[in-house]
């Protein structure tokens, strides 16, 4: 889970943001299941379907992602120091 609910900041309208990491099964097959489970929770699940590589991948752009925040960061905090 990720999104609102993994920050405990959702409220009852918000989705449930659901990663999946499978080389077998397909958007299809997860969007299949989750679909009455998120009737039965009265709530819409929103998967993302990533093969193991390709969450790899995604895996090291995020963590790209955070370097370049963390160095921007710290970028202000030198110029508002001098």
């Amino acid at each position: 889970m990720y999104g609102s609910v993994a920050k405990r900041r959702d409220t009852t309208r918000s989705d449930i943001d659901l990663m999946v990491v499978s080389d077998k099964l397909t958007y299809a097959d997860v969007y299949g299941v989750l679909e009455a489970v998120g009737a039965r929770l009265g709530r819409t699940i929103s998967p993302t379907v990533y093969s193991r590589k390709e969450n790899c991948q995604a895996s090291e752009g995020r963590q790209r992602v955070r370097q370049t925040r963390a160095g921007a960061a710290q970028g202000v905090g030198d110029r508002i120091r001098t």
